[in-house]
């Protein structure tokens, strides 16, 4: 089944803007291009063929083109808007299926991003029927990966509630939705207490630099 994955990428100028207490603005793009390059590299290494950043932000699409992923450049904003226009270049590839991961797991790692797949094979076994597979967050709540199969299987409503709100949507479908708890896809940095673990964990400082993801591997 050929597979797109997309990555929604906010401009730099808005990016973390939780984060102002501990981080100032250039801080907070660097450690958002940090996480992004590990979200990035966890797909390389899940060897996801189409792999899309919708960013409004120019120097973002730049930065993910020399990535190694497609750039979809965003007009407007919202993160819903962002997705749905993820959504067609996706179509516009193809692909069966489709993958959204948000750009801010730390702990994503190939073995995540293939078990998202694995779960949706399990979750039916005849490939020809629609399916929605969703990856929570720390708190059961968000939605930090979602997995529709076809592309257009339900609408987008990432934001409040998400994990909720996209049950319901697969459910009015008439799609049983599975909900699955992945170590690497749980853990994303929304806060300062979120940031002050990721700095506990040994894995990122505030002088972290984002090689492109084809040049190394997220640990």
């Amino acid at each position: 089944m050929k597979l797109a994955a997309i990555v929604p990428l906010n401009s730099r100028a808005q990016v973390k803007t939780r984060l102002s207490s501990v981080l100032d603005a250039v801080g907070r793009a660097n450690l958002s291009r940090w996480l992004a390059w590990r979200v990035i590299s966890a797909l390389h290494q899940a060897e996801i063929a189409h792999i899309g950043i919708v960013s409004p932000d120019d120097d973002i699409l730049r930065w993910a083109w020399q990535s190694g992923a497609q750039p979809v450049h965003q007009i407007g904003s919202g993160l819903n808007d962002a997705l749905e226009l993820g959504r067609q270049w996706a179509l516009r590839q193809h692909a069966e299926a489709l993958l959204v991961v948000l750009g801010d797991l730390p702990l994503l790692t190939r073995d995540d991003v293939l078990a998202m797949e694995a779960y949706r094979k399990r979750a039916d076994d005849r490939p020809a029927l629609p399916s929605v597979t969703i990856a929570s967050d720390r708190a059961g709540k968000g939605t930090n990966m979602l997995l529709l199969h076809p592309p257009t299987a339900i609408s987008f409503a990432f934001g409040e509630a998400s994990l909720v709100q996209h049950s319901a949507l697969a459910r009015a479908a008439g799609i049983e939705p599975r909900i699955v708890s992945l170590p690497g896809a749980a853990f994303d940095v929304d806060t300062p207490d979120d940031l002050r673990e990721l700095f506990e964990r040994g894995l990122w400082r505030p002088s972290a630099t984002y090689p492109h993801p084809r040049a190394g591997e997220a640990s």
